[in-house]
């Protein structure tokens, strides 16, 4: 690789940059607005529900997310990373593979449904686990033109589908809730979703039509890349969702509803960096790798700015989480102000580690990534059950946080010893200029609290710096 990058031109380091940039602005954007509409409509559906409606569908979600997990073999990853990723044969395959799994999936989540709803004592499982799962069915369908669109760095109509998909399903979503008052409201509005994505991705998107075939060398092709990308996932879905299983036993409803609302508004940053990471940056790897035209000096550079970018949005996630969610929601929630804090330094290490880690699948190692997740979940369930008794729910938050180093660990020894791009002291300096941006924000939102003793001026001073940092860095980095 090393010698590839040396050879690598000019040209070819710049159209990689600016591929990047381009790329990454549309999708932060997207990203953006997708979560301005989410925090919206969890400030609205939190007022039609209560936090046991929310524990109830978190129960329901981390079962159909681990089917999801436990089967997965890398089919978008594959058609983005193989050299007959644009084929329609192979396109074709991978399309038959991924509705025969999505009916797969719903069949098991009809089988499941009744252990669990008998092991949480929840007797609401028994039918929301396989109505919700028959999202799984709608998702298999989906057109793979959506990966062939992020193969091709295409973004503006893929964020535009999934943006519009969204908008649909939150209005489903908060009408339902209105005159159900129920976690049905929930389901209901994540099948419309489903539905409304795959119907837009067949007619909105250009390229390949879909239809059935089994082409014995995509076949392989796809199996062969998806074992590990298989045994990655699965463990992914104990590294991200075990927190959930072991609450869901020892707390009550109410509490994990609580638990799940933290979870997700911290993880709105780490979802950027995931739509970057999958949509932008991966294609580009895979293309530059595929091709020997990659520069080191320049993903590493173009990665670093990236972190530096997130790291003011992250730092705001960590300081001001408990006074906005105090302002915001009613008295029932004010707890999740202090999880969102613990969870979201969490994010920030699972963002460092997950930059690296694309790195690695992009280069076809997604091994590395199956070891590092397995010592994510052996450090938390190590210690969960010690924690969790003596510490609660906080402690038990601040442990997922910190399980996040074992997973970074692996993932960085990896991608230095297959790649040569290991950056640790960016790393190290740019989670430094994030802590301090923690405190430095807290110090300020303390002053200004104290002179004008009001809340919002002091919630809007600290925002307005926030984003102006961010805006200033993007700026810098001819982003905008």
């Amino acid at each position: 690789m090393a010698d590839a990058a040396a050879n690598a031109s000019p040209e070819a380091g710049e159209a990689f940059k600016k591929a990047a940039w381009r790329g990454s602005t549309i999708t932060l954007a997207g990203q953006g607005a997708s979560a301005v509409i989410r925090v919206g409509a969890n400030l609205v559906i939190t007022r039609l529900l209560v936090p046991e409606h929310f524990g109830v569908m978190a129960l329901v979600n981390v079962f159909l997310i681990g089917l999801h997990f436990f089967s997965d073999i890398g089919v978008g990853p594959n058609i983005i990373q193989s050299a007959r990723g644009d084929e329609p044969a192979f396109l074709n395959t991978a399309w038959t593979v991924q509705v025969i799994r999505g009916g797969a999936l719903w069949i098991c989540s009809c089988l499941i449904a009744w252990p669990l709803a008998h092991f949480y004592g929840n007797t609401d499982l028994v039918l929301l686990i396989p109505v919700a799962g028959f999202s799984a069915v709608l998702g298999g369908f989906e057109s793979t033109r959506l990966f062939t669109q992020n193969r091709h760095l295409a973004f503006f109509r893929v964020t535009a589908l999934d943006l519009g998909a969204q908008v649909a399903s939150v209005i489903v979503m908060i009408v339902s809730a209105y005159f159900l008052r129920s976690v049905w409201s929930l389901v209901i509005s994540g099948l419309v979703s489903s539905l409304l994505r795959t119907v837009l991705s067949h007619t909105i998107l250009p390229g390949h039509p879909n239809r059935f075939a089994w082409e014995p060398e995509a076949r392989r092709s796809l199996f062969d890349f998806g074992r590990w990308i298989f045994v990655s996932t699965a463990i992914t879905f104990l590294s991200s969702q075990s927190d959930r299983l072991v609450l869901g036993k020892l707390v009550s409803v109410e509490e994990l509803g609580l638990y799940a609302i933290a979870a997700n508004l911290a993880a709105m940053p780490a979802q950027v960096i995931y739509q970057v990471t999958q949509k932008v940056f991966y294609p580009l790897l895979a293309t530059a790798l595929r091709n020997e035209t990659h520069d080191a000096a320049s993903i590493l550079r173009s990665r670093a700015r990236l972190l530096l970018l997130l790291a003011p949005a992250i730092a705001l996630g960590v300081a001001m989480a408990p006074p906005v969610v105090s302002l915001l929601y009613d008295a029932r929630y004010t707890r999740v102000g202090d999880l969102t804090s613990l969870l979201s330094i969490g994010t920030w290490l699972g963002t460092v580690a997950s930059s690296y880690a694309i790195m690695l699948l992009a280069a076809g190692h997604p091994k590395e990534l199956s070891f590092g997740y397995a010592l994510k979940v052996a450090l938390f369930l190590g210690l969960a059950f010690v924690v969790a008794p003596r510490w609660g729910t906080a402690g038990l938050a601040l442990l997922v946080a910190l399980s996040e180093l074992g997973f970074y660990g692996v993932v960085m020894l990896g991608v230095r010893s297959r790649l040569r791009l290991i950056d640790l002291r960016a790393d190290l300096g740019v989670t430094a200029l994030g802590a301090a941006a923690v405190g430095a924000f807290l110090g300020i939102h303390a002053l200004v609290l104290r002179a004008t003793g009001a809340p919002i001026v002091a919630l809007a001073v600290v925002s307005v710096l926030g984003l102006a940092a961010t805006a200033a860095l993007a700026r810098k980095f001819k982003m905008i």
